[in-house]
């Protein structure tokens, strides 16, 4: 026998789905509702991760560039008036309080 004829023997064994043979109807897919929440956790877990990750960034600049902004050039920080201006208040308040209670 040669190798045609032996193909055309077995052609009939080779035929992937007969009626007798098939499976049921959707026992051979994927079930796609699944499928498609499975793929949309997917996205909006990206999503969530990308978005927690450029608001990262985002503050991190932010405090970079405001402690630069409070540092001097020569390294110490700047006391900003604010600042100052409180501390020069609780200063006097102090110096009050601790004249007015010496008076007799």
């Amino acid at each position: 026998m040669d190798i045609v004829g032996n193909f055309n023997e077995n052609q009939e064994d080779n035929v992937p789905c007969r009626k007798d043979k098939c499976p049921t109807p959707g026992s051979h897919v994927f079930q796609p509702i699944v499928t498609i929440f499975e793929l949309i956790q997917d996205i909006i877990e990206t999503y969530i991760l990308v978005k927690f990750n450029a608001d990262w960034n985002i503050n991190v600049a932010s405090t970079k560039l405001t402690r630069q902004m409070l540092t001097a050039h020569d390294g110490h920080k700047a006391i900003t008036k604010a600042h100052h201006e409180h501390w020069l208040y609780l200063e006097m308040f102090n110096y009050h309080m601790t004249t007015d209670s010496r008076s007799p």
